[in-house]
């Protein structure tokens, strides 16, 4: 005879030979299945052979599930002391509550190699917050094997469900925040150090903070005769200021820091750096995005009754292989990479050459923004120099009509005479401060660069538009493909003066027998920067033209012509004979002086 008092209704006595119970579980919100075990504890185990209790779960936690085959969903419930025979199962009831049962001829006898009676998967949804929750379990019954059977009521039980909310995926939203710390998104190198920069956005006058700072395993921070090494900023501290600032390690690993002013002294400003902590990455990490995470954050003012707390503030470090700047690969960002970069941009790439340590502003390509970010991490150990600003500012234009433009270096029309050496002059218009630029001059056919006796190409900055006491440099060399490829900048943090004028000239020789008109100068490729090289502007083409004059003229194109000369002027008009200024002849244009 089948066991069925518990699901038939009978009624239980008291004075149960077993007691049941269960061990308190964690889960993460919308991750791994967590497992509840409800154990049995009983003199004589053999002497029993029906268990049955009911349980409601908490909003937002269900009984995990998985394919059974043919694409049927299985509850993830197992019965470790059932045997075979045993009539197992869970059903749901009525007010959300599920019932578990185990039941079995009265003649068989649960298993004695262990004392779980079940052990229920639970899928807790990504929505449900940080807490503990309770787990009822009520209307237990435990049945012998007598005949007929015999049903007992078993005390009420519970267990704790503490939850921890999921990970969010992104960076959190500093935008949406005010009073709050936080980091920027940072890279890290395997087997250096780097600097985490603390920086804090407020709208009160903020005396003191706290938070517990979680590292990602393999990054440690420093430690010196047994202090974690930290320091705060200079920028945002009051005249003779008293704040101190301590870090202590906590026994979850995570790292408290904590800054108060004994004085009634708050910090000043409402945005910047307030503290930097150096940590070290290990050799043997993975490459990847790791998160660095901020918990229980108070930023506290004077009057203690006025606080502002943050949960949870997250940024990430990417860890590379590689050091940025460090080009060559000796483990540290030295002039050797500064020049090696400008060698590669120029087309002479160093033998030993790591184009993604050259990237350093991470845009893909390797140009001007980065020599100026070496020189950066040279001077101030930071690419973006001391904005300390990676957020990008990129301003693109693909156009060649110079007055729409910003920006921009272009070569205004101007003459120049056949069989002559002269000078071509760049113009620079900008409204940004302009620390360097590049960009692939392509001259007219024929046309050539003049060049001083060691082979280098004669070209100049104009004094003009540099400040006082400048160190900017200009390198000028020819690329494989014909084109002149210019790149300046200065070693310092020095811009370029003015908005507009000459900034570059350039001494090149035109052919005698260059014909009298107007031909094309294209400037290609060009980038103009900032100290922060994320603040950087690119035109792919700016076309202008020169115009040769004292060449080729009207009798030339004449005595090579058998037809007739057709001539027109600028405005479509027919001419009989040439007439002073541009006209076109045959097609082709010349000036009559």
């Amino acid at each position: 005879m089948i066991m069925v008092a518990m699901l038939c209704g009978f009624a239980a006595m008291a004075q149960s030979p077993g007691t049941l119970s269960c061990g308190d579980v964690t889960a993460t919100a919308g991750g791994e299945t967590a497992y509840l075990e409800v154990k049995l504890t009983a003199e004589d185990v053999t002497a029993l052979s029906g268990i049955q209790f009911s349980f409601t779960l908490p909003d937002g936690v269900s009984i995990a599930q998985y394919d059974g085959g043919d694409g049927d969903m299985v509850n993830d419930v197992t019965f470790p002391i059932a045997k075979q025979s045993h009539s197992v199962g869970v059903r749901a009831a009525e007010g959300g509550a599920y019932i578990v049962y185990l039941a079995g001829q009265s003649s068989v006898s649960f298993r004695t190699t262990t004392d779980v009676v079940a052990r229920i998967g639970l899928k807790v949804a990504k929505t449900v917050t940080d807490g503990t929750y309770n787990i009822n379990f009520v209307k237990a019954i435990v049945s012998d094997k007598s005949t007929p059977v015999q049903s007992y009521d078993v005390p009420d039980f519970s267990a704790k469900l503490t939850v921890t909310a999921a990970e969010p995926d992104d960076d959190t939203d500093i935008s949406k925040l005010d009073n709050v710390i936080y980091l920027e998104k940072m890279e890290g190198f395997l087997g250096s150090s780097a600097t985490l920069s603390f920086k804090m956005k407020n709208t009160a006058n903020i005396r003191g903070f706290q938070f517990d700072l979680y590292l990602p395993e393999g990054v440690t921070p420093v430690v010196k005769n047994n202090r974690i090494q930290a320091k705060l900023s200079s920028g945002r501290l009051p005249e003779d200021d008293e704040h101190k600032l301590a870090l202590q390690e906590q026994e979850d690993g995570s790292i408290r820091i904590l800054c108060n002013s004994e004085y009634d002294e708050t910090f000043t400003g409402n945005s910047g750096e307030i503290f930097t902590m150096t940590v070290n990455v290990a050799e043997d990490m993975a490459e990847g995005n790791y998160p660095i995470v901020m918990k229980q954050m108070r930023l506290s003012e004077t009057d203690i009754d006025h606080y502002y707390d943050t949960n949870r503030v997250q940024s990430t470090i990417t860890i590379m292989a590689f050091m940025l700047g460090d080009i060559n690969g000796d483990g540290v960002v030295n002039v050797s990479d500064y020049i090696g970069v400008a060698n590669h941009i120029m087309g002479n790439t160093p033998t030993s050459f790591n184009i993604s340590a050259a990237d350093v502003n991470r845009d893909g390509i390797v140009n001007v923004s980065d020599y100026i970010g070496i020189a950066n991490i040279i001077l101030t150990g930071n690419p973006y120099g001391n904005t300390n600003n990676a957020k990008p500012a990129y301003q693109k234009a693909n156009v060649t009509d110079v007055s729409t433009m910003e920006n921009v270096i272009y070569v205004p029309s101007q003459e120049v005479t056949a069989g002559m050496q002269s000078t071509l002059s760049f113009h620079m218009k900008n409204t940004a401060e302009i620390r360097g630029f590049q960009f692939d001059l392509y001259l007219p056919e024929g046309f050539t660069v003049v060049k001083n006796a060691k082979g280098r190409i004669q070209g100049a900055l104009s004094s003009g538009r540099l400040p006082e006491d400048d160190e900017h440099t200009l390198t000028i060399q020819e690329q494989a493909d014909g084109a002149i490829r210019f790149l300046c900048g200065s070693q310092y943090d020095e811009t370029f003066t003015g908005n507009d004028g000459e900034i570059i000239t350039l001494q090149i020789n035109v052919p005698e027998d260059m014909k009298n008109g107007d031909y094309p100068v294209a400037l290609k490729t060009m980038r103009l920067s900032e100290t922060d090289i994320s603040k950087y502007y690119d035109t792919d083409l700016v076309e202008t033209t020169v115009t040769v004059v004292g060449g080729v003229g009207i009798a030339d194109i004449l005595e090579d012509s058998n037809t007739p000369a057709v001539i027109y002027n600028l405005s479509g008009q027919r001419l009989a004979k040439p007439q002073h200024g541009l006209n076109i002849v045959n097609g082709k244009k010349i000036i009559i002086k």
